[in-house]
């Protein structure tokens, strides 16, 4: 997730600049050891909670942790700590604990820094502490709350969508519900040995693997707090005190849709497309670049072939008054140049996705179950990796093994190894090429759909949503940003990022 194209969500209609939180409440701690229970049951106690049965205060203590825990990972504090009941479905404890708690901590232990808003979709962010108890506190995962979240879909009304909501998940097929429990219980336990650490000590030990639209089989994405922050941040944390590195599987979606067609794709999918071609050599590549890898992300998300550009963004100008900018103003397209004609480059130089029948929670599902039974394998031999969607964080000393299994499981699933690259913390991009079998066709070489002439009424900003998002935190997911390539025989070097001051990396690919 390249920085200049990730979008925080750092306004509001309602409140104009909001504050971003940095980390989640989760419902997966307790304490450790007796001494840390005992800590959280005094400190319970301060705050004017009896329980009335030892099955209650253990509820409010394991919240307790919950809070810790959140603190630990989260930048100054700021975290979002959702407390209707949906969002405890099957969890350890219910929501009218976390009201309870929140109540009590309010002042001195929690203060509202940014209202909620169903009208921006945005969460509430706290700020919080916690007290000096003179020693260290320890925490585990207790292991009863759900590994996995499945989620209703979710619907447009009134020009907002609703739904979205946590399902039970007695409503599923059981087998299959404790086979993905496992597996992600594994992947926490190796989390839980070897944390990733941010510089100011802050640590992320735990995922959960969300499905959509009420089905197993829809999204499956895997999501944890370390992905709130930026690639330039994720970069400078540590494992087990070493530096890390970003392995990415390079234009995922169309990657996945050409392995399961059996087809080849060039080196970089987007630098062919006619528009870009235009601006091969200028300035404006990349811009031309990021601009139809957007598209690409619209035209797989929606049902039916688009004919408007995405939704664009809202900025606040010079004024202080909150603007849109549309997306032809801010890839600079000229006026003559429609939607509709860039979408038409695309299904020319890619004509197989007009029959593609993978919407984008299908997409989105291969590419978790890809990158879930790739971490799971490293969990097990003992090697720490950290999901980002379509790319894994790890130590760069274990680079080499985890680069294996993405290969053994893209093989797996798509019978081929798309191109891949790899970003270290100083900013230098090693790149992978892609491994096809010989069977494997050609792009190109499918039957070219005849222009359909019709009369099409392009509305450049009509409201368009990419279609994910991390719960309800709205942190606003962005899109993966991309570098203009040269290429060796074996392995490609980035240029020099215009705007992240990349170098080239050594062939050995050691930072």
């Amino acid at each position: 997730m390249k920085d200049e194209n990730r979008t925080y969500k750092t306004y509001s209609h309602q409140f104009g600049n909001v504050i971003e939180g940095t980390s989640k409440v989760y419902c997966d701690f307790e304490p450790a050891d007796a001494t840390t229970y005992e800590a959280l049951a005094f400190w319970l106690r301060e705050l004017g909670i009896f329980p009335d049965r030892r099955t209650s205060e253990k509820k409010f203590i394991w919240a307790l942790s919950d809070f810790c825990m959140a603190y630990m990972s989260s930048i100054d504090g700021r975290v979002f700590w959702p407390s209707a009941n949906a969002e405890f479905t099957d969890s350890a404890y219910g929501g009218t604990f976390v009201r309870e708690l929140k109540k009590a901590l309010e002042g001195q232990y929690l203060q509202k820094v940014q209202p909620s808003s169903k009208r921006d979709r945005l969460c509430a962010v706290y700020k919080i502490r916690i007290p000096n108890f003179g020693h260290a506190l320890k925490f585990k995962p207790h292991g009863l709350s759900p590994a996995i979240q499945v989620r209703s879909p979710k619907v447009p009304r009134a020009g907002h969508s609703t739904g979205g909501h946590k399902l039970s998940l007695k409503r599923f097929d059981q087998e299959e519900v404790s086979r993905l429990h496992n597996e992600v219980r594994l992947i926490r336990a190796c989390m839980a040995a070897h944390p990733l650490n941010h510089p100011t000590g802050a640590t992320f030990s735990t995922i959960t693997r969300i499905f959509n639209n009420s089905d197993l089989e829809q999204g499956g994405r895997s999501y944890g707090s370390y992905q709130n922050h930026s690639e330039s941040v994720r970069l400078s944390m540590t494992i087990d005190l070493e530096p890390v590195c970003e392995i990415d599987l390079k234009s995922c979606y169309l990657a996945i849709i050409a392995g399961k067609l059996s087809k080849r794709l060039p080196d970089d999918p987007y630098s062919i497309l006619p528009y870009v071609q235009k601006h091969q050599g200028t300035d404006r590549f990349t811009e031309a670049r990021n601009l139809m890898k957007l598209l690409v992300s619209k035209l797989l998300s929606v049902d039916g072939e688009p004919t408007s550009f995405p939704k664009g963004e809202k900025v606040r100008g010079e004024d202080g008054k909150v603007k849109t900018r549309t997306v032809k103003q801010k890839y600079n397209v000229p006026k003559k140049v429609s939607a509709k004609s860039l979408y038409d480059e695309i299904y020319q130089t890619y004509p197989f996705l007009k029959t593609c029948d993978l919407d984008v929670f299908k997409l989105m599902n291969i590419e978790s179950n890809i990158m879930t039974a790739t971490i799971l394998q490293l969990a097990l031999a003992d090697v720490p990796s950290y999901p980002v969607h379509d790319c894994l964080i790890c130590k760069v000393s274990d680079k080499d093994v985890v680069l294996e299994a993405l290969r053994e499981n893209l093989i797996h699933y798509l019978g081929a190894v798309p191109a891949l690259d790899i970003t270290y913390p100083n900013g230098t991009c090693q790149i992978y090429k892609a491994d096809y079998p010989d069977h494997y066709t050609d792009y190109s070489e499918i039957t070219n759909y005849p222009e359909e002439d019709e009369d099409y009424s392009v509305i450049d900003d009509e409201d368009y949503q990419f279609l994910e998002d991390l719960t309800d935190q709205e942190l606003g997911e962005g899109r993966k940003g991309i570098e203009e390539e040269k290429y060796t025989p074996e392995v490609w070097q980035s240029t020099q990022h215009a705007n992240a001051g990349y170098q080239n990396q050594p062939k050995s690919g050691n930072p």
